[in-house]
């Protein structure tokens, strides 16, 4: 079986992470939509370099203009795309008859692009992965042809345990790695963060990805690594679903792998990824005095901490490390290809 992967957007976000992953499992080559200089993979081919959005139609129309396209196209005989907005390659590959596999991460009801372009990946796909089935579930209903995965992490998450040297009682650090848009929560976290920091009891060390204390611990780059996660104990999921539903949960198991525990506002795929303990993670309150309260109260218990260091480890390990994510691609893939 020859694959193709085509992807919206390669950067440094979560989706072209969990591509890049799903390439070297599959030894796949990528293209994409447009393309950063400071993507997560090197792709065959795109439409277009740049930091800043063109309009859709153009970039897909270039892309279409590279003749690297249309020879990794001809030559393929499974697709797999990433993301909806991906949904006019898919279109073209039902045409030609070749196979699919569409993987969602987005929900619905971000802005009219985005609901078109789910509705029509759900009609003409003939597989769909997501991570998340609560996202999708009133859209995909009892079909047969929709798969809940994980999203892959790559092998240096595990190669080496992590390191906790300092104690609970006197110093805890937490991250928060969501952007600027409003609904990711970092006004929130601002609020919780001054808020512990009066507290007397211990110190706490609260970074955002690419502040000016976290560049001075971890360097310029905003790329999570391992090594980022093993200097934190928290890191903190505060997005608004009552604004964007989040469906994706990487950072999430990328902490946990290194032992950083993820707490979470209601995010879909995050309820579904940690329900055997969702409820020692879950942040029902997104007021700024709850989500301190809860983190100090969690702190007190070193011993629970520990619990749920070990806990969380081992459940983003047992669903996305590499050998488990290729047993998975390889029984979807075989399904794909026999009919």
């Amino acid at each position: 079986m020859r694959l193709l992967i085509v992807d919206n957007v390669n950067n440094l976000s979560g989706a072209p992470a969990v591509v890049s992953q799903i390439s070297q499992l599959l030894a796949a080559n990528i293209v994409c939509i447009r393309e950063e200089p400071d993507g997560a993979y090197r792709s065959v081919c795109c439409g277009i370099r740049s930091e800043r959005p063109p309009l859709y139609p153009l970039g897909v129309l270039l892309l279409l203009l590279r003749p690297a396209f249309w020879r990794e196209w001809v030559a393929a005989d499974t697709i797999i795309l990433n993301t909806s907005l991906t949904f006019p390659f898919l279109l073209m590959a039902r045409i030609c008859g070749k196979n699919t596999v569409a993987i969602l991460h987005e929900c619905s009801y971000k802005n009219l692009l985005y609901s078109v372009a789910i509705r029509m990946t759900v009609w003409a796909a003939g597989f769909i992965v997501t991570p998340s089935a609560r996202a999708y579930r009133t859209l995909l209903g009892t079909r047969g042809n929709w798969r809940v995965m994980a999203n892959p992490l790559p092998v240096r998450y595990f190669e080496a345990p992590p390191v906790r040297a300092k104690r609970l009682e006197r110093q805890v650090s937490v991250l928060f790695a969501g952007d600027a848009r409003a609904y990711k929560g970092r006004d929130l976290f601002r609020a919780v963060a001054d808020i512990l920091a009066t507290d007397p009891s211990r110190a706490w060390i609260c970074h955002e990805v690419g502040d000016s204390s976290y560049r001075k611990l971890n360097g310029d780059s905003r790329r999570l690594t391992p090594e980022v996660y093993d200097r934190y104990d928290f890191v903190l999921v505060l997005t608004d679903n009552r604004i964007w539903q989040e469906t994706f949960g990487l950072v999430g198991c990328e902490a946990a792998c290194r032992g950083c525990i993820p707490l979470f506002t209601d995010a879909f795929a995050y309820r579904e990824i940690w329900d055997p303990f969702a409820a020692d993670l879950y942040l029902p309150d997104r007021q700024a005095a709850a989500i301190a309260q809860r983190l100090q109260g969690l702190v007190v218990d070193g011993d629970r901490v520990a619990r749920l260091r070990q806990m969380v480890s081992s459940r983003a390990a047992a669903l996305c490390s590499p050998s488990s994510m290729l047993e998975s691609w390889r029984a979807l893939l075989a399904e794909v290809k026999s009919g």
